[in-house]
């Protein structure tokens, strides 16, 4: 079975990708990291916890990175026009107090390439962020990651 960690910034286009996964019976999911990047990270956290609790999935949910790496202390681009005021397109889903982590994503990326060496994936549907802090952090765990599947993004000018 393939272990998968999913690190996200849930918006609709994530929700989509997070119920693939959560449906697929040749994965387990490991964790689902959340990221600031559609919505802030309060926002993006609440939707990871909501989707878990609507799929019925035992996955942990670890918070990550507020903000990208060059906006640390700044202010933070959202997309609501795209993804709504909640980050879902206006869908409200039950909020789940529980399933939060106490551990940082970024420490849990390293624990798993840690503890699966060349067998963990990680899809990347969000911003890089969590990733990045956790090659700095332990770059020689980080090299441990069998691969990284990247949605891709925008940028913006």
């Amino acid at each position: 079975m393939r272990k998968i960690i999913i690190d996200t910034d849930p918006g609709i286009d994530d929700a989509f990708a997070i119920t693939a996964m959560a449906l697929c019976k040749e994965v387990e999911i490991l964790g689902i990291c959340s990221v600031g990047g559609n919505k802030g990270i309060e926002v993006t956290t609440r939707n990871a916890l909501s989707l878990v609790q609507w799929l019925d999935s035992s996955a942990p949910v670890y918070k990550g990175a507020a903000q990208p790496l060059n906006e640390m202390g700044g202010a933070s681009h959202t997309e609501d026009a795209i993804h709504g005021a909640n980050g879902l397109g206006g869908v409200f889903l039950p909020a789940n107090p529980e399933g939060l982590a106490a551990q940082s994503a970024e420490d849990f990326i390293i624990d798993m390439a840690e503890k699966y060496p060349g067998e963990v994936e990680i899809l990347a549907l969000g911003p890089l962020t969590n990733l990045a802090l956790a090659a700095e952090k332990d770059e020689a765990a980080f090299k441990k990651i069998k691969a990284i599947y990247s949605m891709g993004g925008g940028v913006l000018c």
